[in-house]
């Protein structure tokens, strides 16, 4: 209890920080992100700007400590990194860093950590991905209960690869199943669900 009541405290610490590492210019950034690396992981900035995500998970990880904290805090630095540099690489390395944990039992639905997981899918959804990789976003979204993004990210999948069409009714009714307010939850109603499988 006293390492998990630890933990909710560095994370909450790590999480009001973002705000204020949005808005540094390049150069503040980049002292500032060293510093923090240095802090919330005990490694060199450069250690871990180096390693494959692969590693890095198997660095940050321990294998029988069901703690992700030091991960996705470097995730989420990583992505940060991204975001200011412009790096769609920095951004798949953040995203395979959070993939892996939740390969591992990372549950994103109930993490603190999922609002930043769901600004990472949103920025790759302004590149252009492969088809496999969009449908694994797709299902983050459906996993998270964020429905309204699911679909619309469903829909972009399909004017990529006509091929995924069929999951459009799948989905559909699928969110029929769901009360009423965990739909409203997720951004969508069932009136609108009705009608988008009717046109179908």
């Amino acid at each position: 209890m006293i390492k998990n009541d630890f933990n909710d405290n560095v994370v909450s610490e790590f999480l009001m920080i973002i705000p204020k590492l949005e808005e540094l210019d390049i150069e503040s950034f980049n002292k500032d992100i060293t510093e923090l690396y240095k802090k919330y992981t005990g490694y060199n900035y450069l250690v871990i700007e180096n390693l494959p995500y692969e590693e890095i998970v198997n660095l940050l990880k321990p294998s029988r400590i069901e703690d992700y904290t030091r991960l996705l805090i470097v995730a989420t630095l990583i992505f940060l990194e991204g975001i200011k540099l412009e790096d769609y690489f920095r951004m798949m390395k953040s995203y395979n860093i959070f993939n892996t944990s939740i390969e591992k039992g990372l549950d994103t639905k109930e993490s603190t950590f999922k609002i930043v997981f769901l600004k990472i899918l949103e920025s790759l959804r302004d590149f252009e991905l492969p088809s496999t990789l969009y449908y694994q976003i797709f299902n983050h979204y459906k996993y998270m209960g964020e429905y309204a993004k699911g679909e619309d990210c469903l829909y972009e999948l399909i004017e990529l690869d006509s091929s995924y069409q069929n999951h459009l009714q799948e989905y559909y009714e699928f969110l029929l199943i769901l009360d009423d307010n965990e739909l409203e939850n997720g951004g969508l109603n069932k009136d609108e669900v009705e009608e988008s499988l009717r046109e179908l």
